[in-house]
Parts: structure tokens; sequence; C-alpha cells
């Protein structure tokens, strides 16, 4: 009897192993099945891929639409201080003419003379 007390115990040890061998396989089957139901669909993808290009798209317009806007502000702003400078050049051209029509008048050239003639001392107070 030892004999089949041995393949008894021989037969245990198997059977130990090959549940435990059993319970790993069965919990790397669920861990693989739990994988493959995660993974995204063809429609899912298919969905994320038309939803990214339509972004990509946007993006695209929207980049393009502030270009143009740079694009315009950068020629209005030239202009602007185009304007700008033929406005200054008229206006001290204006301002040159004026200071010559006023120099000719009577008023001037009195307070002129009256001004020369006149010599103070400006540390002098009166």
């Amino acid at each position: 009897m030892p004999i089949k007390s041995l393949q008894v115990t021989d037969l245990a040890k198997t059977k130990a192993e090959m549940s435990l061998t059993l319970q790993t396989t069965s919990d790397e089957l669920g861990r693989v099945r739990q994988t493959i139901s995660s993974r995204p669909t063809l429609e899912e993808v298919s969905e994320l891929s038309d939803e990214v290009e339509k972004m990509r798209l946007e993006l695209s317009t929207k980049v393009e639409e502030k270009e143009a806007t740079q694009e315009q502000l950068q020629s209005d702003l030239s202009l602007s201080k185009q304007r700008l400078a033929q406005v200054k050049s008229q206006l001290q051209l204006a301002e040159k003419e004026l200071e010559k029509k006023f120099s000719q008048t009577g008023a001037y050239q009195n307070m002129k003379k009256m001004l020369g003639s006149v010599r103070v001392n400006p540390w002098q107070c009166a």
C-alpha cells in the first residue's frame, strides 16, 4: 500500500498544480477578455478620426483667418502711419504759413518794436 499512497500523494500534488495552473490561466484569460472588451471598436476609431479631422480643419481655418486679420492690421497700421506723416507735414506747413502771416501784421511789427526798445533785466523786480 505504500506505492498506492505514494501514487495518491503524487496525484494530489499534480491535481493541486493543475488547479493552480487552471486558476492562473483563467485569471489571464479574464485579463485578456477585459483588454479586448476595452479596446475601441472600428466604428469608434472612425468617429474619433472624423472628429480629429474636423477639429484640424477648424484649427486650420482659424489660423488662416488670424493670419489674414494680422495682414490686414499690418496694412492698416502702415497706411495710418503714412497718413499721420502727411497730416504732420500739412500741419507744419500750415503753422509756418500762419506764423508768416502773423509776422506781417501791424500788431506784430508794433510789438516787436516795443520789445526791442525796452531792455529789461530779468533779475530786476519792479
